[in-house]
């Protein structure tokens, strides 16, 4: 036994021995040679019961580690099809589901919109043949007072002042000094600045006009009025004509999305319905105006609320609800929590379809009132679940049996909150139930032990373990190699990269593995919780950046340590 000198007590890594930073590649994990084996062979294996739960310590990366992996083997595998709830029309309280091909949800809800705003438009046909009629009118009189007001003259009414006939039709001279004084052939001597002479010319240009419109205008706009009346009050015609528009606007949907059955199904519904509801469309506004979906409701309650063409008003029911949305093009990795879905509670995970209270009392279910949870939008590929989130929740346990219950029947869903808790409905109104969907899924727990051995204890209640037959063990540590060196360099520029730092030099670097040596409190070992290079790294860049570097140097590092050790006392 000999007492060991200090060059034996703690291994040194030299500058030299590192690779310039601009060879570097950097990489966002650490070893965990051992757990990563257990990912491949839970990932390759196509039986949905073999699902993982990663456990490790804080810190050391098991999210990161599962990302990658489930990079690598979805990178070539086509996105599952997309997930819709759409209105039932035989059963109101019934949401049906239907599928897609990846990133065709969001166009089919586009396109369902747009052909009912052309039908707000087309279908208010009654208006149509009277603004058509104006124009017409317009076409043959336009003309006409453009050629009469060369001569200063007008056609049309003009008000008297007796109440029995307020109102007188006619051609009428301008007073040129009041715009309000419309001159009849028989009160032209009135007009003191006229001469006789100019008041004969003008009588004789009203003569014209009023001739002209008498025998060639009248009987024209009398047969335009006669061919209007005729087709307002032949019900047949308007009745196919509303029919044809009908048609060959869902004719496009058809032709676009009808090789899915059920799709041609919802749409010979919607067509139905809207036959029974054409009253909805013979609107008051001019037909501008919906082009944006606008009527009456939408101007006196705004368009939101509208109890038409609000959000949650009657043509909701011809709205697209979307479950899963596949656009990306890519398999879906779901991750619970995460900034969109702060909490792993059963609406998050499982989704909810809450009423909306109405103004009289009682409770309004619409299929639009659906929100999915992380199982649907992870549907045909992965869901990661933070455990030491999941086990604070209130229900915590129902939460967990639930999702094996799903796992399992590869089935899920929608339940809205009163129907969870047991609740009766007001007013005798029905729960929105929603048709299962089926359901592909591999469940992904990350804990740590006490997590693991904690649900361990209460297998006999959830049956977990029957649908996570796999343990992915992650290490504290990992031998001091070259290889797990190289591996250390490229975390350090990962996340250096990632925070915007700036670079280490090399014997910032050396410094750095040294210190993972120290935290693993062994010389042949480096450590693999990532939180102590990362603290080191961002307060080593401040002292950096307080000296106005161009880098981080090794006394930076040295800084940080020795602030660590004099304000915290650490034993390093």
């Amino acid at each position: 036994m000999r007492k060991l000198s200090p060059a034996e007590v703690r291994r040194i890594c030299k500058p030299e021995e590192l690779p310039p930073f601009d060879e570097v590649v950097p990489t966002s994990y650490l070893g965990q040679e051992r757990a990563a084996a257990a990912i491949d062979l839970a990932l390759a294996m196509e039986d949905d019961l073999h699902n993982i739960f990663v456990v490790g310590a804080p810190e050391t990366g098991k999210t990161n580690l599962v990302l990658n992996k489930l990079q690598e083997v979805t990178t070539n595998r086509r996105a599952p099809p997309d997930w819709i709830y759409v209105k039932d029309f035989d059963n109101g309280f019934l949401a049906k589901a239907i599928s897609l091909p990846p990133g065709k949800a969001k166009s089919f809800k586009a396109d369902m919109r747009a052909a009912i705003l052309y039908l707000l438009n087309i279908l208010n046909l009654e208006k149509k043949i009277m603004e058509a009629a104006d124009r017409k009118h317009k076409k043959f009189i336009e003309p006409f007072q453009q050629r009469l007001t060369q001569f200063n003259l007008k056609w049309g009414s003009r008000k008297k002042k007796t109440p029995q006939a307020p109102w007188e039709n006619g051609i009428w001279y301008k007073n040129p000094y009041n715009d309000n004084d419309w001159v009849g052939p028989d009160e032209l001597e009135r007009l003191d600045f006229l001469n006789d002479e100019k008041r004969a010319e003008i009588r004789e240009k009203i003569n014209w006009a009023t001739s002209y419109y008498k025998i060639t205008l009248a009987s024209r706009l009398e047969k335009i009025d006669i061919q209007t009346n005729m087709t307002l009050n032949n019900e047949n015609l308007i009745r196919k004509l509303k029919e044809k528009f009908l048609v060959k606007a869902l004719k496009k949907l058809k032709d676009k999305y009808g090789p899915a059955e059920k799709i041609l199904q919802f749409l010979n519904k919607v067509e139905n319905d809207i036959r029974v509801h054409l009253g909805w469309f013979d609107l008051s506004l001019p037909s501008e105006m919906f082009k944006n979906g606008v009527c009456m409701g939408c101007m006196q309650a705004g368009v939101n609320d509208c109890p038409l063409h609000g959000s949650r008003g009657e043509f909701a029911r011809y709205d697209i609800a979307i479950v899963q949305d596949n656009s990306s093009g890519a398999v879906p990795i779901v991750i619970v929590p995460t900034p969109e879905i702060k909490k792993p509670t059963y609406p998050s995970l499982f989704g909810e379809a809450v009423g909306e209270m109405m103004p009289g009392g009682g409770l309004r279910f619409t299929h639009t009132m659906i929100s999915p949870g992380a199982c649907h939008r992870a549907n045909g590929g992965y869901l990661i679940v933070k455990v030491n989130e999941l086990l604070p929740q209130p229900m915590a346990l129902f939460i967990i049996q639930e999702l094996v219950d799903t796992i399992k029947n590869k089935a899920i869903g929608i339940e809205d909150a009163p129907a969870l808790l047991g609740m009766a409905y007001p007013m005798g109104k029905m729960p929105q139930k929603a048709e299962s969907i089926p359901l592909n899924l591999r469940l992904i727990l990350v804990g740590d032990e006490m997590q693991y051995h904690t649900l361990r204890q209460v297998e006999g209640i959830l049956h977990l373990f029957r649908i996570l037959k796999l343990k992915a063990q992650m290490e504290p540590d990992m031998p001091r190699t070259a290889e797990t060196v190289r591996q250390l360099d490229e975390f350090i520029k990962f996340y250096c990269l990632r925070k915007k730092f700036l670079m280490p030099d090399l014997e910032a670097r050396a410094e750095l593995i040294d210190h993972a040596s120290c935290c693993a409190q062994h010389q042949e070992k480096l450590t693999l919780r990532r939180q102590e290079i990362k603290l080191v790294l961002g307060e080593a860049n401040f002292f950096a950046e307080q000296r106005n570097g161009v880098n981080i140097q090794r006394q930076d590092i040295e800084k940080t340590l020795e602030e660590k050790r004099r304000q915290l006392d650490w034993v390093e």
